[in-house]
């Protein structure tokens, strides 16, 4: 196997093993989210309409790891 192959087969190895461990955090870090746009809302610091946009694509992004784990 060449350098590069090598090189390649760790990155698909490496990348696969981040994903797992980010879908096992993933409803934490959303939620984290979530607060901290809540929080640059509130204080002023972000548009009504960029705030909306954002929440909702954070609420389907957790919806979406909800259905592919079976939890509702």
């Amino acid at each position: 196997m060449s350098d590069k192959e090598d090189y390649s087969h760790r990155f698909t190895e490496d990348f696969e093993f981040a994903t797992k461990d980010l879908e096992k955090v993933w409803p934490k870090k959303v939620e984290g989210a979530l607060r901290f746009w809540k929080r640059k809302h509130d204080a002023g610091r972000v548009p009504d309409y960029y705030y909306e946009k954002t929440r909702e694509a954070l609420l389907k992004s957790l919806d979406d790891w909800k259905k592919r784990h079976g939890k509702s």
